[in-house]
Protein backbone atom coordinates (compact mmCIF):
# COMPACT_ATOMS: atom_id res chain seq x y z
CA UNK A 1 0.00 0.00 0.00
CA UNK A 2 1.48 3.50 -1.36
CA UNK A 3 2.87 5.16 2.27
CA UNK A 4 -0.20 8.63 2.83
CA UNK A 5 0.82 11.49 4.13
CA UNK A 6 -2.58 11.75 6.15
CA UNK A 7 -2.28 8.88 7.85
CA UNK A 8 1.46 10.44 9.18
CA UNK A 9 -0.05 13.09 10.28
CA UNK A 10 -2.90 10.98 12.02
CA UNK A 11 -0.30 9.28 13.67
CA UNK A 12 1.50 12.27 14.80
CA UNK A 13 -1.81 14.20 15.91
CA UNK A 14 -2.63 11.25 18.11
CA UNK A 15 0.73 10.72 19.57
CA UNK A 16 0.83 14.38 20.41
CA UNK A 17 -2.17 13.87 21.93
CA UNK A 18 -1.01 11.34 24.40
CA UNK A 19 2.22 12.55 25.17
CA UNK A 20 0.09 16.10 25.78
CA UNK A 21 -1.96 14.53 28.07
CA UNK A 22 0.35 12.04 30.22
CA UNK A 23 2.53 15.67 30.86
CA UNK A 24 -0.93 17.37 31.98
CA UNK A 25 -1.46 14.67 34.33
CA UNK A 26 1.81 14.00 35.86
CA UNK A 27 2.21 17.79 36.34
CA UNK A 28 -1.37 17.96 37.92
CA UNK A 29 -2.74 19.99 35.22
CA UNK A 30 -5.98 18.12 34.71
CA UNK A 31 -8.26 21.05 34.38
CA UNK A 32 -6.07 21.92 31.42
CA UNK A 33 -8.21 22.80 27.66
CA UNK A 34 -4.89 20.75 26.82
CA UNK A 35 -5.54 17.25 29.08
CA UNK A 36 -9.44 16.99 29.12
CA UNK A 37 -12.52 17.89 26.57
CA UNK A 38 -15.79 17.94 28.01
CA UNK A 39 -16.96 14.38 27.11
CA UNK A 40 -12.96 12.89 28.34
CA UNK A 41 -9.33 12.95 27.82
CA UNK A 42 -7.03 13.64 24.60
CA UNK A 43 -5.34 10.63 26.12
CA UNK A 44 -8.19 8.07 25.27
CA UNK A 45 -9.21 10.07 22.19
CA UNK A 46 -5.50 9.67 20.72
CA UNK A 47 -4.56 5.90 21.86
CA UNK A 48 -8.06 5.66 20.15
CA UNK A 49 -7.15 7.01 16.93
CA UNK A 50 -3.94 4.84 17.24
CA UNK A 51 -6.11 1.86 17.28
CA UNK A 52 -8.03 3.25 14.75
CA UNK A 53 -4.81 3.36 12.42
CA UNK A 54 -3.90 0.28 13.03
CA UNK A 55 -6.87 -1.32 11.83
CA UNK A 56 -6.77 0.94 8.54
CA UNK A 57 -3.39 0.00 7.94
CA UNK A 58 -3.28 -3.67 9.01
CA UNK A 59 -5.97 -4.28 6.41
CA UNK A 60 -4.39 -2.32 3.20
CA UNK A 61 -1.82 -4.62 3.81
CA UNK A 62 -3.49 -7.92 3.96
CA UNK A 63 -5.46 -7.12 1.20
CA UNK A 64 -5.20 -9.32 -1.57
CA UNK A 65 -2.83 -12.03 0.68
CA UNK A 66 -2.20 -13.16 4.04
CA UNK A 67 0.18 -14.88 5.80
CA UNK A 68 -0.42 -15.72 9.28
CA UNK A 69 3.14 -16.77 9.64
CA UNK A 70 4.76 -13.49 7.65
CA UNK A 71 1.82 -11.78 9.80
CA UNK A 72 3.54 -12.63 13.40
CA UNK A 73 6.62 -12.21 11.94
CA UNK A 74 6.39 -8.40 11.00
CA UNK A 75 4.33 -7.81 14.07
CA UNK A 76 6.75 -8.70 16.12
CA UNK A 77 9.53 -7.32 14.46
CA UNK A 78 7.21 -3.76 14.81
CA UNK A 79 6.84 -4.35 18.18
CA UNK A 80 9.43 -6.10 20.23
CA UNK A 81 12.86 -4.60 18.97
CA UNK A 82 12.24 -0.89 20.24
CA UNK A 83 10.33 -1.65 22.86
CA UNK A 84 13.45 -3.89 24.41
CA UNK A 85 15.62 -0.92 23.02
CA UNK A 86 13.95 1.58 25.32
CA UNK A 87 13.29 -1.19 27.74
CA UNK A 88 17.03 -1.63 28.32
CA UNK A 89 17.39 2.03 28.89
CA UNK A 90 14.53 2.73 31.22
CA UNK A 91 16.05 -0.52 33.34
CA UNK A 92 19.70 0.53 33.37
CA UNK A 93 18.08 4.31 35.11
CA UNK A 94 16.20 2.00 37.83
CA UNK A 95 19.03 -0.10 38.61
CA UNK A 96 21.08 2.82 38.79
CA UNK A 97 18.23 4.39 40.87
CA UNK A 98 17.62 1.75 43.41
CA UNK A 99 21.05 0.16 43.34
CA UNK A 100 19.82 -3.04 42.81
CA UNK A 101 19.23 -5.19 39.52
CA UNK A 102 15.63 -6.83 40.79
CA UNK A 103 14.50 -3.33 41.87
CA UNK A 104 11.17 -4.70 40.31
CA UNK A 105 10.89 -7.71 42.24
CA UNK A 106 11.80 -11.63 41.80
CA UNK A 107 13.59 -12.04 38.67
CA UNK A 108 10.64 -14.50 37.12
CA UNK A 109 8.75 -11.06 36.26
CA UNK A 110 10.91 -10.35 33.81
CA UNK A 111 9.01 -12.64 31.89
CA UNK A 112 6.13 -10.01 31.82
CA UNK A 113 8.27 -7.82 30.37
CA UNK A 114 9.62 -10.03 28.11
CA UNK A 115 6.29 -10.57 26.48
CA UNK A 116 5.88 -7.27 26.37
CA UNK A 117 2.35 -7.37 29.81
CA UNK A 118 4.25 -5.64 31.84
CA UNK A 119 2.72 -2.46 31.81
CA UNK A 120 -1.07 -3.48 31.68
CA UNK A 121 -0.49 -5.31 35.41
CA UNK A 122 0.34 -1.77 36.72
CA UNK A 123 -3.85 -2.14 36.76
CA UNK A 124 -3.77 -5.00 39.03
CA UNK A 125 -1.17 -2.85 41.20
CA UNK A 126 1.38 -5.58 40.48
CA UNK A 127 5.22 -4.83 41.03
CA UNK A 128 7.47 -5.56 38.09
CA UNK A 129 9.82 -4.54 35.96
CA UNK A 130 7.56 -1.99 33.87
CA UNK A 131 9.52 0.81 32.45
CA UNK A 132 8.42 1.82 29.44
CA UNK A 133 5.16 0.96 27.11
CA UNK A 134 2.48 1.56 29.13
CA UNK A 135 -0.90 -1.02 28.87
CA UNK A 136 -0.92 -0.56 25.37
CA UNK A 137 1.40 -2.56 24.27
CA UNK A 138 0.13 -5.99 25.70
CA UNK A 139 -3.60 -4.61 24.19
CA UNK A 140 -1.88 -4.00 20.68
CA UNK A 141 -0.77 -7.69 21.09
CA UNK A 142 -3.70 -9.37 21.98
CA UNK A 143 -4.89 -7.84 18.84
CA UNK A 144 -2.60 -8.49 16.49
CA UNK A 145 -2.47 -12.43 17.71
CA UNK A 146 -6.21 -12.06 17.31
CA UNK A 147 -6.31 -10.28 13.71
CA UNK A 148 -7.13 -12.84 12.00
CA UNK A 149 -10.13 -13.94 13.36
CA UNK A 150 -11.41 -10.23 12.78
CA UNK A 151 -10.09 -10.56 9.24
CA UNK A 152 -12.07 -13.44 8.43
CA UNK A 153 -14.98 -11.48 10.65
CA UNK A 154 -14.48 -8.93 7.36
CA UNK A 155 -14.13 -10.86 4.62
CA UNK A 156 -17.04 -13.47 5.26
CA UNK A 157 -19.60 -11.73 8.14
CA UNK A 158 -18.97 -8.33 8.07
CA UNK A 159 -22.30 -7.32 9.11
CA UNK A 160 -22.77 -9.61 11.93
CA UNK A 161 -19.19 -9.43 13.26
CA UNK A 162 -19.50 -5.51 13.66
CA UNK A 163 -23.13 -5.33 15.48
CA UNK A 164 -21.54 -8.22 17.77
CA UNK A 165 -18.16 -6.08 18.73
CA UNK A 166 -20.47 -2.93 18.83
CA UNK A 167 -22.80 -5.05 20.83
CA UNK A 168 -20.01 -6.62 23.08
CA UNK A 169 -18.06 -2.91 23.57
CA UNK A 170 -21.67 -1.09 24.76
CA UNK A 171 -21.83 -4.18 27.34
CA UNK A 172 -19.03 -4.01 29.10
CA UNK A 173 -19.14 -0.80 30.38
CA UNK A 174 -22.28 -2.54 32.57
CA UNK A 175 -19.87 -4.73 34.00
CA UNK A 176 -16.51 -3.36 34.20
CA UNK A 177 -13.62 -4.74 35.56
CA UNK A 178 -12.86 -3.22 39.15
CA UNK A 179 -9.17 -2.48 37.91
CA UNK A 180 -9.11 -2.35 34.10
CA UNK A 181 -11.10 0.98 32.94
CA UNK A 182 -13.02 0.48 29.95
CA UNK A 183 -11.32 1.87 27.57
CA UNK A 184 -7.98 0.02 27.70
CA UNK A 185 -9.50 -3.71 27.70
CA UNK A 186 -8.90 -5.88 24.87
CA UNK A 187 -12.30 -6.13 23.32
CA UNK A 188 -12.37 -1.83 23.26
CA UNK A 189 -9.00 -2.59 20.85
CA UNK A 190 -10.83 -5.41 19.04
CA UNK A 191 -13.12 -2.42 18.21
CA UNK A 192 -11.25 0.25 17.36
CA UNK A 193 -8.97 -1.66 14.95
CA UNK A 194 -12.46 -3.04 13.53
CA UNK A 195 -13.63 0.89 12.99
CA UNK A 196 -10.03 1.19 11.17
CA UNK A 197 -10.66 -1.83 8.81
CA UNK A 198 -13.93 -0.20 8.48
CA UNK A 199 -12.98 3.28 7.32
CA UNK A 200 -10.47 1.77 5.08
CA UNK A 201 -13.31 -0.26 3.22
CA UNK A 202 -15.62 3.06 3.04
CA UNK A 203 -12.47 4.66 2.59
CA UNK A 204 -13.80 6.73 -0.97
CA UNK A 205 -16.94 8.13 1.29
CA UNK A 206 -15.05 9.61 3.97
CA UNK A 207 -13.26 11.88 1.43
CA UNK A 208 -15.37 12.58 -0.72
CA UNK A 209 -18.87 13.16 0.81
CA UNK A 210 -19.52 16.85 1.81
CA UNK A 211 -22.65 15.67 3.67
CA UNK A 212 -20.75 13.22 5.86
CA UNK A 213 -17.64 16.37 6.78
CA UNK A 214 -20.44 18.87 7.63
CA UNK A 215 -22.13 16.29 10.24
CA UNK A 216 -18.69 15.39 11.18
CA UNK A 217 -17.67 18.99 11.73
CA UNK A 218 -20.92 18.72 13.41
CA UNK A 219 -20.48 16.56 15.57
CA UNK A 220 -16.91 17.66 16.77
CA UNK A 221 -18.29 21.03 17.54
CA UNK A 222 -20.72 19.32 19.46
CA UNK A 223 -18.46 16.69 21.87
CA UNK A 224 -15.86 20.19 22.16
CA UNK A 225 -18.57 22.31 23.69
CA UNK A 226 -21.13 20.50 25.40
CA UNK A 227 -20.85 17.84 27.97
CA UNK A 228 -22.58 15.03 27.28
CA UNK A 229 -24.68 13.30 29.93
CA UNK A 230 -23.45 9.86 31.32
CA UNK A 231 -19.85 10.82 30.50
CA UNK A 232 -18.60 10.78 34.10
CA UNK A 233 -20.02 7.11 33.74
CA UNK A 234 -17.91 5.78 30.84
CA UNK A 235 -15.97 8.71 29.44
CA UNK A 236 -14.57 5.82 26.59
CA UNK A 237 -18.21 5.76 25.21
CA UNK A 238 -18.07 9.59 24.11
CA UNK A 239 -15.06 9.46 23.51
CA UNK A 240 -14.51 6.78 20.53
CA UNK A 241 -16.65 8.96 18.52
CA UNK A 242 -15.07 12.07 18.75
CA UNK A 243 -11.74 10.11 18.06
CA UNK A 244 -13.63 9.23 14.92
CA UNK A 245 -14.84 12.16 13.76
CA UNK A 246 -11.27 13.58 14.47
CA UNK A 247 -9.80 10.35 11.95
CA UNK A 248 -12.20 10.57 9.23
CA UNK A 249 -12.04 14.64 9.49
CA UNK A 250 -8.31 14.53 9.01
CA UNK A 251 -8.05 11.82 6.87
CA UNK A 252 -10.06 13.71 4.33
CA UNK A 253 -8.66 17.03 4.76
CA UNK A 254 -4.77 15.81 4.66
CA UNK A 255 -5.96 13.40 1.32
CA UNK A 256 -4.62 15.66 -1.25
CA UNK A 257 -0.88 16.47 0.54
CA UNK A 258 1.73 15.55 -1.95
CA UNK A 259 3.54 12.45 -0.09
CA UNK A 260 6.56 13.47 -2.07
CA UNK A 261 7.29 16.87 -1.22
CA UNK A 262 9.16 18.40 2.19
CA UNK A 263 6.24 18.73 4.65
CA UNK A 264 5.21 15.17 3.50
CA UNK A 265 8.62 13.73 4.02
CA UNK A 266 8.73 15.79 7.55
CA UNK A 267 5.19 14.04 8.59
CA UNK A 268 6.16 10.92 7.32
CA UNK A 269 10.04 11.17 9.24
CA UNK A 270 7.70 11.98 12.34
CA UNK A 271 5.27 9.30 11.51
CA UNK A 272 7.90 6.69 11.95
CA UNK A 273 9.69 7.37 14.86
CA UNK A 274 5.98 8.20 16.83
CA UNK A 275 6.14 4.36 18.21
CA UNK A 276 9.69 5.29 19.51
CA UNK A 277 8.34 8.41 21.55
CA UNK A 278 5.47 6.57 22.64
CA UNK A 279 7.50 4.19 24.50
CA UNK A 280 9.84 6.39 26.24
CA UNK A 281 7.65 9.66 26.81
CA UNK A 282 6.00 8.77 30.11
CA UNK A 283 9.62 7.31 31.47
CA UNK A 284 11.35 11.10 30.48
CA UNK A 285 8.41 12.92 32.15
CA UNK A 286 8.14 11.14 35.05
CA UNK A 287 12.07 11.55 35.50
CA UNK A 288 11.69 15.50 34.85
CA UNK A 289 8.77 15.28 38.05
CA UNK A 290 10.96 16.41 40.63
CA UNK A 291 12.15 19.50 39.00
CA UNK A 292 8.82 20.55 37.46
CA UNK A 293 6.73 20.21 40.06
CA UNK A 294 7.51 23.39 41.88
CA UNK A 295 6.70 25.11 38.50
CA UNK A 296 3.07 24.17 38.88
CA UNK A 297 1.61 27.77 39.17
CA UNK A 298 4.03 28.73 36.34
CA UNK A 299 2.49 27.90 33.02
CA UNK A 300 5.08 29.47 31.27
CA UNK A 301 7.92 26.94 32.70
CA UNK A 302 5.71 23.71 32.53
CA UNK A 303 5.51 24.80 28.62
CA UNK A 304 8.76 25.03 28.18
CA UNK A 305 9.45 21.64 30.28
CA UNK A 306 6.91 19.79 28.24
CA UNK A 307 9.20 21.09 25.11
CA UNK A 308 12.26 19.98 26.82
CA UNK A 309 10.68 16.35 27.27
CA UNK A 310 9.06 16.22 23.88
CA UNK A 311 12.67 16.95 21.98
CA UNK A 312 13.98 14.62 24.42
CA UNK A 313 11.34 12.29 23.79
CA UNK A 314 11.84 12.48 19.69
CA UNK A 315 15.55 12.56 20.27
CA UNK A 316 15.56 8.82 21.97
CA UNK A 317 13.39 7.84 19.77
CA UNK A 318 14.72 8.85 16.81
CA UNK A 319 18.35 7.20 17.54
CA UNK A 320 16.61 4.05 18.55
CA UNK A 321 14.72 3.83 15.36
CA UNK A 322 17.56 4.33 13.27
CA UNK A 323 19.76 1.75 14.89
CA UNK A 324 16.86 -0.81 14.03
CA UNK A 325 16.48 -0.09 10.57
CA UNK A 326 20.14 0.13 10.26
CA UNK A 327 20.48 -3.11 11.86
CA UNK A 328 17.48 -4.60 9.79
CA UNK A 329 19.47 -3.56 6.69
CA UNK A 330 22.42 -4.95 8.28
CA UNK A 331 20.54 -8.49 8.05
CA UNK A 332 18.97 -7.96 4.68
CA UNK A 333 22.52 -7.60 3.24
CA UNK A 334 23.63 -10.84 4.92
CA UNK A 335 21.33 -12.86 4.00
CA UNK A 336 21.32 -11.37 0.34
CA UNK A 337 24.84 -12.61 0.35
CA UNK A 338 23.59 -16.17 1.52
CA UNK A 339 21.67 -16.05 -1.35
CA UNK A 340 24.16 -15.17 -4.04
CA UNK A 341 26.64 -17.36 -2.67
CA UNK A 342 24.26 -20.44 -2.51
CA UNK A 343 23.39 -19.70 -6.11
CA UNK A 344 26.91 -19.13 -7.23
Amino acid sequence: MKRKTSLDLIRCIAILMIVTYHFCVIMQQTDSVFCTTPNGSWGIIGTAMFFMLSGYLLEGKCHREFHIRKFYKSRFLAIFPLFYMNWIVGYAVQVHRYQSYFWGGEPWKLILTVLGVDGYMQWFEYDCYYVVGEWFTAVIIGVYLLFPLLRKGYNCHIRITTVVLTILFVLQGVRQHIYVPADATLLTGLFLVWIGMLIRRYHRFFVSSNGFLAAAAAVLLLELTVKMPGQDFRQVYWSVPLAFVIFTVCLRLFDEINGESRFGWVAGYFSEISYGLYLCHHFLIYLSTAFLLQYMDQPVQLFKGYLIDLLLGLLLAAVFTFSWNKMQLFGYRIRMRSILRKNQ
